[in-house]
């Protein structure tokens, strides 16, 4: 994956299935792929991921890992409970409030410059595009008097709905809003017929995602080469 921005998570390596007589190879290929195209990038691993070697193998070629735990929750096990007075929900509808969720999720979460919070926008247009009568992709956006200060989104696929982008200003935390933006997204996928919602959380989320319901399915992996060896 390489969506030609200069920022990590949007450039990687999602899913890996190769021989492990060819994954020192193919580990050395992918660097040089990004390395010639400009572009720093992640490598994510999950429980399917081929070979059993390639933890090993990455770090061994110079990756720093980290690991996040992918969750899920029932639908209709996620309590009701309403956002917090102070914070006005509303889902993304034109291209202003794109603006607004792309530069609110980047002071929330990514700390990115302003030139990686411009890139959002055009990144989130192919998964919006209707799917039926509904899009895959919906975001939403919190505001407290009137000023955005949290966001989250929900993706239809494969029979669930993932959950992303969850963020909140360092202003407004410890207020119930990424609790509440979380909610949101789960009970517009539960509006649709879906019946499970999965994410990865942060070491900062997953507490909330727990008193949520969810519960932890596996840890994910994610590996990315140091600023010295990183592609330039």
């Amino acid at each position: 994956m390489s969506s030609g921005v200069p920022f990590s998570l949007f450039n990687g390596v999602l899913r890996t299935n190769c021989s492990e007589s060819e994954v020192e190879k193919h580990i050395a290929s992918t660097i040089t792929h990004f390395r010639n195209l400009g572009l720093p990038f992640h490598w994510a691993i999950g429980p399917g991921d081929q070979p059993p070697q390639l933890r090993e193998k990455l770090l061994a070629a110079g990756f720093a890992e980290h690991w996040s735990p992918a969750m899920a929750v029932n639908l209709d096990e996620v309590p009701e409970a309403p956002a917090p007075d102070e914070l006005i929900i509303r889902p993304v509808r034109t291209a202003e409030e794109v603006r607004l969720f792309a530069q609110t999720l980047n002071a929330g979460d990514f700390r990115a410059p302003v030139e990686i919070e411009r890139a959002i926008p055009d990144m989130l247009a192919p998964f919006s595009r209707p799917a039926g009568e509904e899009a895959d992709l919906r975001c939403f956006v919190g505001y407290r008097d009137g000023v955005p200060v949290a966001t989250s989104a929900r993706y239809l696929h494969d029979g669930v709905v993932g959950i992303y982008g969850v963020a909140t200003v360092s202003s407004a935390r410890r207020r119930g809003f990424g609790a509440a933006m979380t909610v949101a997204a789960l009970q517009d996928g539960r509006s649709l017929g879906y019946g499970v919602g999965v994410l990865i959380a942060t070491s900062m989320g997953e507490p909330v995602y727990q008193r949520l319901g969810f519960r932890e399915l596996y840890r994910v992996g994610e590996f990315h080469l140091p600023p010295a060896t990183a592609p330039s």
